[in-house]
């Protein structure tokens, strides 16, 4: 229920601080500034908001005051329920009930939200620390003016409750001294609480302080002039506007709130499942509505009741359009912008042609002068109407979340994403005298990125003892449905091999493929583990059924989220639900705003946060698994070597890593490499945009991890008798090394550029490079290479090597059709992507070309 009361109250202004203060820090790049521009706003949105409320304390006042001397006179002649009578019947004859001494607080209560919210999103950001601004050395701490002796003096809440002190005084002046006690003790409070706070957050309230200060020495110059003109007018209000505007209020909350959300949801409800807090995905919608419904019932009463009567009569229209025109752009306009992503980012640019802008703009005109005439003229009309919309709407959303619930909790991945292990136990197991051979998967890392990663982290050269690096190595397709099949099968299971197969279905060449492996390897003496390896029986999820029938081989899936009790708190933070619960919100506004606002509403997919680190729970869980592989892995006295076969989508998903560490942290320092393009032997890599940066970051973090877990091996005695294979299954295009666009061919070879690296048998020494044409391929051929002996698919007889490669021209393509529907029944779909030949060098643009089959 608190959750549920802060979504309605605090989050709405905690959203608008937030925007607010991002677009202003776009223009000054300036945190000082930026604070200074959020008060101002806010302090001039809330304005009329504070006249209102000062012009009804001063009516209680004079009220008060009119009544003093007969209430005075009724409590001392009477007592019991004698007075009780009398003065009931006072209040009754002046038309005065008793909790209208309530309005003589409502400046504090006002003030209360605001502060809470300013007080939650200034205290947590990040962005303040290290900054100074005017005589504050550090925005993110308190001030610390001065000091006498050991003790720092905080000079800027000292300054803040003098001029709260000051406004009181003037505020109060001529009132009871209940007020001014009551303002006075208020003016102490926000000093202790606020004493050892940031200095950005002390900042913003003492702004707010000096607004309210003159804000009161202008009142009390003017004076009460215009207050009982307000007063007299306050009667005479239009019900059906107000019922209107209430209604209205209500569509919005329910449209925005829970419509839009579920919508998305509901269309693939497992993909937003999410571990921790929210694990059923529809919990989302509560949370959006609640949102929702605090701007538009909470907010919006609160606005009109402390509207001027003006405002009043045209707020059921300006609701009434409001609703209307957010429907119309959701059901019409708002469209074209591609895939939609579980991380609420689209495949496609957020933008509209000027005619699409222009007729938008034509239609919503119109649209709120006929609503604006029919409201005033027939509102018995409208009233129904946009009521059976409002209950029709709820009812469809409750049913649609309903169902979408009852579906996620009833699946297996909804099952796995509440399972937590009760103990963190080893799971990797390596012999101490077998040849261990070890397969590990980096989802999507990209191969020419080590060059770079080494020259920033060359300690990196040494801590891959004895491993050979690959650049000239290309993937048969640009996403793991399509390129892991070659990667874990070999040559037989190319995206283009595959579909030379095309009576057999899918599901069960895809199967062939991640079982080769475990199969063979089992047949030959080893024990397999396999860990989450993807799209098992065709499954997006990955399903490790197709294991259970090999002999000496488990399967089991670590990346689901069962130890993120090893996350520390700050890593937490960074996969806190709340974040994308604001995303969601600020996804169903864009999808309901008029054209000519979603591309600034979206953002590039930021939805006009600050630089906070949005972690999908995809790589927290990854990346969980890959910093503490050390524990989780353990030397055994077993003679029987062990196959380790596992895929991690640490590199997968960019993400902003704190450097130099490239540590996961909540909020990070994601702008030291921007702009930054680095130039190594002649050769260019881009990071001009927060892509390029976000995935270079965490192929860095995955490289670090990776050679802490090697370290562990060497000390457990267990890194020369085992064979490593680091290897991609794909990399991704973000045009980032200029070289390799071959735009004559439509082709960023970057795209399928994996990472290869491998470390043999006893083999020691720094990294080296070997520029021999490899492909993901040859992983099979790699990892039985001297210890099976002549390897045979056992699913078609035919030997697994690496001939394919040498008889010339490789097929290949860049497409990234990722999900499992888009597919055909027996052959993959590249959809408009071409298809290529390639030899001898991917560095070479002659090697190249479109292949038409």
């Amino acid at each position: 229920m608190l959750e549920i009361l802060y979504d309605l109250v605090i989050q709405p202004i905690w959203l608008l601080l937030e925007i607010v203060f991002k677009i202003a820090y776009s223009i000054c790049d300036n945190p000082g500034i930026s604070i200074v521009f959020v008060s101002l706003v806010v302090n001039i949105l809330v304005l009329p908001l504070y006249l209102k409320s000062d012009a009804l304390q001063s009516e209680e006042r004079n009220k008060q005051k009119e009544m003093e001397s007969w209430v005075k006179h009724i409590r001392k002649n009477f007592k019991g329920d004698e007075r009780f009578m009398m003065l009931s019947e006072y209040y009754r004859q002046n038309d005065y009930q008793p909790w209208y001494v309530l309005k003589s607080s409502l400046s504090l209560l006002l003030q209360i939200p605001f502060f809470i919210a300013a007080y939650r999103f200034l205290s947590d950001l990040q962005l303040l620390h290290g900054v100074s601004f005017l005589f504050i050395k550090d925005l993110g701490l308190p001030d610390a003016t001065f000091s006498i002796g050991s003790f720092p003096v905080n000079l800027l809440p000292i300054a803040m409750t003098v001029i709260n002190l000051v406004s009181s005084v003037i505020y109060t002046k001529g009132g009871p001294l209940r007020e001014k006690v009551q303002t006075v003790g208020m003016a102490l409070i926000f000093l202790v609480l606020l004493y050892n706070s940031p200095a950005g957050l002390v900042f913003y309230w003492t702004l707010n302080n000096l607004f309210s200060l003159g804000k009161n020495v202008i009142m009390s110059i003017l004076g009460n002039h215009g207050q009982k003109e307000e007063k007299s007018s306050v009667k005479s209000t239009d019900n059906s506007g107000r019922l209107i505007g209430l209604v209205s209020s209500i569509f919005l909350s329910v449209l925005i709130g829970m419509i839009v959300p579920i919508s998305v949801i509901g269309a693939s409800p497992l993909e937003f499942i999410k571990r921790g807090q929210y694990v059923d995905p529809t919990r989302y919608i509560l949370t959006t509505t609640a949102t929702a419904a605090g701007y538009f019932l909470v907010w919006g009463t609160v606005v009109y009741y402390l509207g001027t009567e003006k405002f009043r009569r045209v707020y059921g229209t300006v609701c009434l359009v409001l609703a209307v025109m957010c429907l119309s752009n959701y059901m019409f306009f708002s469209d074209g912008f591609g895939t939609l992503f579980p991380d609420l980012i689209f495949s496609g640019i957020v933008e509209y042609s000027s005619y699409d802008v222009f007729m938008n703009n034509l239609f919503t005109l119109n649209l709120a002068l006929i609503l604006a005439v029919i409201s005033r003229k027939k509102p018995g009309v409208i009233i129904p109407a946009i009521s059976i919309l409002a209950i029709s709407a709820f009812i469809m959303g409750s049913y649609q979340t309903i169902e979408t619930s009852r579906t996620v909790r009833s699946s297996e991945n909804y099952k796995l994403s509440t399972y937590e292990v009760d103990n963190y136990d080893p799971v990797v197991k390596l012999s101490k005298t077998g040849k261990n051979v070890v397969v590990l998967c980096l989802d999507k890392a990209i191969g020419r990125f080590m060059p770079y990663i080494l020259n920033e982290k060359p300690e990196l050269a040494h801590d891959f003892d004895g491993f050979k690096y690959y650049p000239n190595t290309v993937s048969f397709g640009g996403c793991t449905i399509l390129a892991a099949p070659g990667m874990y099968g070999g040559y037989e299971y190319s995206t283009w091999e595959i579909n030379q197969r095309p009576d057999e279905p899918l599901v069960n060449k895809m199967n062939e493929s991640l079982t080769l492996l475990p199969v063979i390897f089992s047949e030959n003496g080893y024990h397999s583990s396999m860990f989450d390896i993807p799209y098992g029986n065709f499954s997006e999820k990955g399903d490790l059924s197709i294991y259970d029938g090999i002999n000496d081989c488990e399967a089991k899936n670590l990346t689901t989220g069962a130890y993120s009790g090893l996350l520390t708190e700050d890593e937490k933070k960074a996969t806190d639900p709340q974040h994308f619960n604001r995303n969601f919100f600020c996804y169903s506004l864009l999808k309901v705003a008029p054209l000519f606002l979603q591309h600034l509403m979206y953002d590039d997919g930021k939805y006009n946060a600050l630089s906070r680190n949005i972690v999908p729970d995809e790589f927290a869980n990854s990346y969980t698994i890959m910093k503490h592989l050390p524990e989780l892995t353990e030397a055994v006295d077993d003679d029987k070597p062990q196959l380790i076969v596992m895929h991690n989508m640490i590199t997968h998903e960019g993400v902003f890593m704190d450097s130099p560490d490239y540590v996961l942290k909540s909020y990070t320092n994601d702008n030291s490499t921007a702009g930054k393009s680095v130039t190594l032997d002649g050769e260019t890599m881009l990071l001009d945009n927060e892509e390029q940066i976000r995935h270079y970051d965490s192929n860095v973090c995955a490289m670090l991890l990776t050679a802490k877990w090697l370290e562990s091996l060497k000390k457990m005695g267990v890194y020369d008798n085992t064979r490593i294979i680091i290897v991609a299954d794909h990399g991704y295009h973000m045009l980032q090394f200029t070289d390799w666009l071959y735009d004559d061919i439509e082709l960023d070879v970057e795209g399928i550029d994996p990472l290869l690296m491998v470390k043999d048998f006893n083999e020691r020494g720094d990294l080296t490079t070997d520029d021999t044409f490899m492909t993901n391929g040859d992983v099979p051929t790699i990892a039985m290479k001297d210890v099976i002996e002549d390897p045979v698919n056992p699913y078609t007889g035919n030997p697994v090597n690496d001939d394919k490669k040498l008889e010339g021209d490789l097929v290949v393509t860049a497409s990234s059709v990722w999900n499992t529907a888009s597919h055909e029944e027996n052959t993959y779909n590249t959809g408009d992507s071409h298809w290529y030949t390639v030899h001898d060098s991917i560095f070479d643009r002659d090697n190249w070309a479109l292949y038409e089959p």
